[in-house]
């Protein structure tokens, strides 16, 4: 258990299923030639996804996202940019748990992308083809990691 997972535990024992405000990282990794995505399987929906992972307290987020990277897809890549700063929608859990996140979506590169990263829960996808089941807030981290202007895109909720 990580220094997050201890984290998010000490915080459910005291408050329970009641929402959680935490910081989380998102990491698109491209190869060389910006063809291929990586994506993993989420063990909790079984869907494919950019690597993500929650911070702990103190944890600098570009070497959090490159770790993460490493340990979920035995992959080295190192963070180019921050492309996006944003809060996800509210998320409920099948435990209950209920959380929101102040996400940062890196844009990361590994020069040498072997074509079958381990653990076999990892998979190189061709950008126009990415998977079926690939749900549309990730679609939207990978598409602001691609975005040719290269700016980060920071969320503007209109003005009341």
């Amino acid at each position: 258990m990580g220094a997050a997972d201890d984290h998010v535990a000490r915080l459910r024992a005291a408050v329970g299923h009641a929402p959680l405000w935490l910081l989380s990282v998102t990491g698109v990794v491209i190869d060389a030639d910006a063809s291929r995505t990586l994506l993993v399987r989420r063990p909790e929906t079984g869907l494919w996804a950019p690597v993500a992972a929650v911070l702990g307290p103190g944890e600098e987020p570009a070497p959090a996202i490159e770790r993460a990277v490493h340990a979920e897809a035995g992959t080295h890549a190192t963070v180019e940019q921050l492309a996006w700063v944003h809060v996800t929608r509210p998320l409920r859990y099948a435990n209950g748990d209920r959380a929101q996140y102040l996400n940062l979506v890196f844009r990361l590169r590994v020069e040498q992308a072997t074509d079958a990263p381990e653990p076999a829960t990892a998979r190189w996808f061709p950008l126009d083809g990415l998977p079926p089941d690939l749900g549309a807030d990730h679609r939207e981290r990978i598409d602001a990691a691609l975005a040719p202007d290269r700016a980060t895109r920071f969320a503007r909720p209109p003005l009341r």
